[in-house]
């Protein structure tokens, strides 16, 4: 009795491939930039200031906004929009197509980083910029909202798909993550319950299930 063996979908392959060597290069390039952070400035010393998990918060702003820079120069640029892989092979009509929704998605990546910078930033002794933070949070994320609603209308059925599934995957983890982190803490168990400590949680849950879809869809 002989096995039939499945034939390897190469593009799978690729795309993992690839994928793999993304997060190695991009986990190498952050821990290099933490270490030039670190001798311009001393981490040790933003730490005493600031919580750890204001400090990732404060990173993802930094990258959240250079992503959107990157996303602005695509949108603005037809070479630099070219020099993405899966858009290579792109035509002039596609790259007109794909101007708004690389343009708004800029814009609302950079919404997105400057509610984590003031989230990051904000001080609770402080009451009066604090309730500027506040309604500066719910504009943005009024904005951001109203941004991503628009964006959702113009997608295609792959790009709609991609977003289900990673918001689908991310709640599942998110739902698990929560309820274990919240009875740890209501039981007694020594372990905090930050809210920006959730906030970067979410966040870096969304963003790690949304990069893997995407690059499995090759799209990325």
């Amino acid at each position: 009795m002989t096995i039939e063996q499945k034939p390897v979908d190469e593009p799978k392959k690729r795309n993992r491939t690839k994928f793999v060597l993304q997060m190695v290069v991009g986990g190498a390039i952050g821990w290099f930039s933490m270490i030039a952070l670190d001798r311009l400035v001393g981490l040790d010393q933003l730490f005493v200031v600031m919580s750890g998990a204001a400090v990732i918060a404060l990173t993802m702003a930094i990258i959240f906004c250079l992503i959107g820079l990157i996303v602005l120069a695509m949108s603005s640029n037809r070479t630099i929009f070219m020099l993405n892989q899966s858009n290579r092979n792109a035509e002039a009509s596609e790259f007109d197509n794909m101007k708004p929704l690389l343009f708004w998605s800029a814009i609302c990546m950079m919404m997105y980083a400057a509610i984590m910078a003031i989230l990051a930033l904000a001080n609770p002794a402080d009451q009066g910029p604090q309730l500027l933070s506040f309604w500066g949070i719910i504009a943005l994320m009024i904005g951001q909202t109203a941004i991503t609603w628009h964006l959702w209308n113009r997608y295609d059925e792959l790009y709609r798909d991609v977003t289900k599934e990673s918001c689908a995957v991310t709640f599942a983890f998110v739902e698990f993550g929560l309820i274990v982190w919240a009875a740890a803490a209501i039981c007694g168990l020594g372990i905090a319950f930050d809210p920006l400590a959730v906030i970067v949680a979410m966040t870096g849950v969304y963003w790690t299930v949304a990069i893997w879809f995407t690059v499995r869809r090759g799209m990325a």
